[in-house]
């Protein structure tokens, strides 16, 4: 049941960590996204299940040549943190919501001047232009534990499912 509510909780705030508390409501640790998904790899509980069993489809995704204000949006509405990048029916790259952040708050050594004006300037930009890319995947048939492995390996939470060279989920 605690588990239940943990995971929960980090689905429905997009939370990175999450406080633990005991009964006097004192800080006694943290739990984080990975340490969750490492605690099911190691249950084995998902050795035999497949990644399209619970891969979210169809996918909401953003053309290269689309805006960042676009993916921004997309993501906001549909209550997401990362779209796939499309180029002729093919993924092309991957766009998060921290790419957007760690982009217009990043000040790469340079003094920005106005934030405003950098927010104006980034959300112009087409998607291609901060995407990340060549694009961790899977297949539909991998089993959870092998996904999970990747995801934990490479420090990315989630990525895209493809079936041949066509995205079928996330």
């Amino acid at each position: 049941d605690d588990i239940q509510r943990v995971v929960a909780k980090f689905y429905t705030t997009k939370a990175r960590a999450i406080p633990v508390i005991n009964n006097k409501r004192r800080l006694v640790g943290m739990i984080t996204r990975e340490k969750l998904l490492a605690y099911f790899l190691n249950s084995g509980d998902f050795a035999k299940t497949k990644v399209r069993e619970y891969m979210n489809s169809p996918v909401i995704t953003v053309n290269a040549e689309d805006s960042v204000a676009r993916a921004r949006w997309l993501m906001s509405n549909n209550n997401i943190t990362k779209l796939p990048v499309m180029e002729e029916k093919r993924v092309s790259g991957i766009v998060s919501a921290r790419d957007i952040v760690d982009r217009l708050y990043s000040s790469g050594g340079k003094k920005k001047s106005s934030i405003l004006t950098e927010e104006e300037r980034l959300m112009a930009l087409p998607v291609k232009e901060i995407m990340n890319y060549p694009v961790v995947t899977t297949k539909g048939d991998e089993s959870v534990e092998k996904a999970v492995d990747t995801m934990l390996s490479k420090k990315i939470s989630g990525m895209p499912v493809l079936e041949g060279e066509y995205l079928v989920g996330m």
